[in-house]
């Protein structure tokens, strides 16, 4: 993010802060009542792609996930690959359901490829600054609104940082690529809300599915009672109408 420093008139100087990957503003504001969680694409047997560009190019190719599913958050427990995809996202504080395809324990998690999207819900005032924290093993690539915050391309550190800076309360686009190339599996994403280091997994109540609210359906009985009224209603407007009509004769 690039900020202007006035210096008497005399001249500006911008400085650059190399943690701060620039405002970004919301896309939609949070619904009083929605699906809380994320959206979850897993690919199987996407080989060793090497890096998470190598995973996307996999992905144009064969753009049909092997299965897709619901999850509260990230944050899996490090296990082997060769543990059924169930287990890896149903591990650690991670509760993942609506599986597509049976009930996802199927699929190892050997060279695999996952793409987490949903919405960030930002509550705070103002502006705001969070810092990102990822562990992956192996790759991962956090994105708000599209634009990388953090991205761990190679085998080096497992642990990624990355700031953002947003622009009042709202929903912001989120996702979170994360591949495994083989040996044991695991990814958390986590933040410290207030621009410190104190990260904590990202819980449930900060994502959403979508941007919409979900209306709770209205009971069967409340739409008969509303039926029944509305017959009453046009039953007396009739007999109303017809006493009117006698005493006129």
């Amino acid at each position: 993010m690039f900020r202007n420093v006035f210096f008497s008139g005399l001249l500006t100087v911008t400085v650059f802060s190399a943690l701060s990957y620039g405002d970004f503003v919301p896309v939609a504001a949070i619904p009083g009542s929605g699906l809380q969680g994320l959206n979850g694409e897993f690919w199987h047997g996407v080989g060793s792609q090497g890096s998470i560009a190598g995973n996307d190019a996999y992905v144009a190719a064969n753009p049909v996930p092997t299965e897709t599913f619901q999850i509260n958050q990230i944050n899996t427990a490090n296990v082997a690959d060769s543990t059924s995809l169930k287990s890896f996202l149903n591990s650690g504080t991670s509760v993942a359901t609506n599986f597509s395809a049976g009930d996802g324990s199927q699929y190892d998690t050997h060279q695999s490829y996952f793409i987490f999207t949903g919405y960030l819900a930002v509550t705070a005032a103002g502006t705001s600054t969070w810092n990102f924290e990822t562990n992956s093993d192996d790759y991962t690539q956090l994105l708000i609104n599209g634009t990388t915050v953090l991205a761990r391309t190679s085998s080096d550190a497992p642990t990624k940082t990355g700031t953002a800076v947003f622009d009042g309360p709202g929903l912001y686009a989120f996702t979170l690529k994360f591949s495994n190339n083989g040996g044991g599996i695991q990814v958390i994403a986590a933040a410290d809300q207030t621009g410190g280091g104190n990260f904590n997994p990202i819980s449930s109540s900060s994502f959403y599915e979508t941007t919409a609210s979900t209306a709770a359906p209205e009971p069967a009985a409340w739409q008969l009672l509303t039926a029944g009224c509305v017959l009453l209603a046009a039953g007396l407007r009739q007999r109303k109408a017809s006493r009117s009509d006698s005493i006129c004769e």
